[in-house]
């Protein structure tokens, strides 16, 4: 205050004369202008519809009903003539235009509307039905909210924005079209009870908060592969939602996405899932499996799965699942090649080397379980000829188990027990001996293990007809057979094999 009475006591009286005259001209310019501005929009009554009439931009745009609601059929024209005698343009619905008319049954847009303000007809009990002409280009908040006699609806591709809970809370809604060039829908279809069929634009990339929440009537849902996110609560309490397929664009699943979908038993997470919010699957208390096919194990915490859920994730990345904080508190199983069901242990090899018998799965941290039978084994039997006849085989079977995989099939082989001509370097005389020879078949390939490296094998039919012959590479010789029976030579050692 002392700085303003100053530099005013410091002005001549012809200064402050002069700076008064500035001040009343500003002040008259401004009344001016916003008479200007009053001038260019008004608001006009034209055959009981209320318009906002803009002189300047040569537009009309239809608004509430001032002190009562409109009702009954209403058409909306394209042109207006207002006071002044010029035609206006009906452009746009404003913001409450039909809210809260009970009494309407039907709304006419015409062609010149480009766009449908916030609430326009929210809670137009009503209204059964509206047809959005193409030249809509916007769609307001809640602008169908509550219009509970809606069954079905489309919106137009030439639609290039929705605001939020477009058509909440339409309670008898079944079915919806959506062609409009949008990117996300926020709490679109929310409370939509009876809502069956969706079907959405190529142009969604995110399904945002509430989406569909409690959308009963919806049992199946695919969403579109151009949508990466899903957000919070998209299909909370969708409690007969028993099938969704959620494709690999999706990276990111919100906080309580699926909570109380009380009908999921089963899901499949995406390929690129990045992120599980919290208590994704809250209250899903029939869910039994999940599988996630992402390769890196995605982060997130306190799921909310219940008690007995297994999932299920590729066997390569098995242990990375197993080590992590989101996902090591659950039962985890590998999934196996056509991502369907668990992955079997790989089957066990059998094979003879160095007087030692050998069993080994490619499956990482298996075990192998194996059980070893002779026909020679016998009690108090009885000879008539007074000779004991021994087939020298031993019959060796194996599977192999592992944490998070099925238990392999049986692996089967056979050790035969042969003659073996070893030399004795110091006296150079032969000498007698056996050696063990284990012989395993499968899906027509022959396989002898236990053999001196470069022994060759030569393979006949019963009825002597040579089939091949093979070189032991460290021990091992296979050869691919169609006989169901054939013979294995080894120097002037036979053994008769029965291939399966």
């Amino acid at each position: 205050m002392i700085i303003n009475r100053s530099f005013s006591s410091s002005l001549s009286n012809k200064e402050r004369f002069g700076s008064l005259k500035s001040l009343v001209l500003l002040v008259v310019i401004a009344i001016l202008a916003t008479s200007n501005t009053y001038a260019q929009a008004s608001f006009e009554t034209i055959d009981g519809l209320r318009y906002l009439i803009d002189s300047d931009a040569k537009t009309a745009t239809l608004t509430a009903n001032v002190g009562e609601k409109y009702s009954g059929d209403i058409v909306v024209p394209e042109k207006v003539k207002a006071s002044d005698g010029v035609e206006y343009p009906v452009t746009a619905f404003g913001d409450n235009a039909f809210k809260e008319c009970g009494g309407l049954k039907s709304v006419t847009i015409p062609s010149s509307v480009t766009s449908l303000g916030e609430s326009c007809f929210r809670g137009c009990s009503g209204l059964t039905s509206i047809t959005i002409p193409s030249s809509v280009t916007s769609l307001g908040d809640n602008c169908f909210c509550c219009c509970i006699k809606f069954k079905s609806v489309e919106v137009p591709s030439s639609v290039l924005s929705m605001g939020s809970g477009c058509f909440e809370n339409c309670k008898n809604l079944v079915s919806a079209k959506i062609e409009a060039q949008i990117g996300r829908l926020n709490m679109t279809f929310a409370d939509c009870y009876k809502l069956e069929k969706i079907e959405l634009p190529q142009t969604i990339t995110s399904l945002d908060n509430g989406c569909f929440n409690r959308c009963y009537g919806l049992t199946s849902f695919i969403v579109p592969n151009t949508v990466e996110s899903l957000g919070s609560s998209v299909f909370a309490a969708c409690t007969n939602l028993s099938y969704i397929e959620i494709p690999n664009s999706v990276k990111r699943i919100g906080m309580t996405c699926f909570g109380e979908c009380k009908s999921l038993t089963s899901i499949t997470l995406p390929l690129y899932l990045e992120d599980l919010s919290y208590y994704c699957f809250t209250q899903c208390e029939n869910l039994k499996e999940v599988k996630c096919l992402a390769m890196v194990p995605p982060t997130g915490s306190q799921l909310s799965l219940p008690t007995g859920c297994k999932i299920y994730v590729p066997k390569s990345v098995l242990d990375s699942y197993k080590t992590s904080s989101t996902w090591q508190d659950f039962p985890i199983f590998a999934l196996d090649n056509s991502g369907t069901g668990v992955a079997q242990c790989e089957i066990p090899t059998i094979n003879y080397d160095n007087g030692t018998i050998k069993v080994f799965s490619a499956t990482p941290n298996s075990v192998c379980h194996y059980s070893i039978s002779c026909d020679d084994v016998t009690t108090n039997n009885i000879t008539y000829d007074g000779n004991i006849y021994l087939s020298a085989a031993y019959n060796i079977s194996a599977y192999a188990t592992a944490d998070g995989y099925e238990p392999s099939d049986n692996a089967t082989a056979t050790l035969y027990w042969v003659e073996a001509n070893l030399q004795n370097t110091t006296t150079n005389i032969n000498q007698t001996a056996t050696r063990g020879i284990i012989v395993t078949s499968n899906d027509g390939i022959v396989t002898l293990s236990g053999l001196n490296n470069d022994e060759t094998v030569r393979f006949y039919t019963v009825d002597g007809k040579q089939l091949g012959a093979a070189k032991a590479v460290n021990g091992t010789a296979s050869q691919a057979v169609s006989e169901s029976v054939v013979i294995a030579k080894m120097g002037n050692q036979t053994i008769k094999i029965v291939v399966k």
